[in-house]
């Protein structure tokens, strides 16, 4: 894929954030945690937005990047007019990232079963949703 449609899909617009942390060092950066947000597009369900992509590196859990990444995707969420919720999908036995979620006030609401297929294995997906504060 051209790294200019690799740029175009990170780049931020209204309603899509694309959110990383690094750490600089030796005149490089390394990328050690991401998250993206965005607004559903369709009329009847642009009240919401989802959560996608997050991702912290091995080398830098339990050290609340997670927590830091969640909070900016949630204020980018909430800046957006008129959205009254966050969704997020996450494997439902990555207990970590649960408890994360359910620490920023997300809730659990479903299950999708066998949602994700890593060879030889399927693996189920808990819902979750964070309501905003209304302005």
């Amino acid at each position: 894929m051209p790294l200019a449609t690799i740029a175009g899909r990170l780049a931020a617009t209204p309603g899509k954030a694309v959110i990383g942390a690094f750490e600089h060092g030796d005149g490089a950066a390394a990328l050690a945690g991401v998250v993206g947000v965005m607004r559903e597009d369709k009329v009847k369900q642009r009240h919401k937005a989802f959560v996608w992509g997050m991702y912290v590196a091995p080398a830098y859990r339990g050290r609340r990047l997670g927590r830091q990444l969640m909070a900016q995707a949630l204020a980018v969420a909430a800046a957006m007019p008129d959205l009254r919720q966050v969704t997020l999908s996450v494997t439902a036995a990555n207990a970590p990232a649960i408890a994360l979620y359910e620490s920023m006030g997300f809730r659990r609401y479903g299950v999708e079963p066998q949602a994700l297929y890593v060879a030889p294995d399927y693996h189920d997906n808990l819902e979750m949703v964070h309501m905003l504060a209304p302005r």
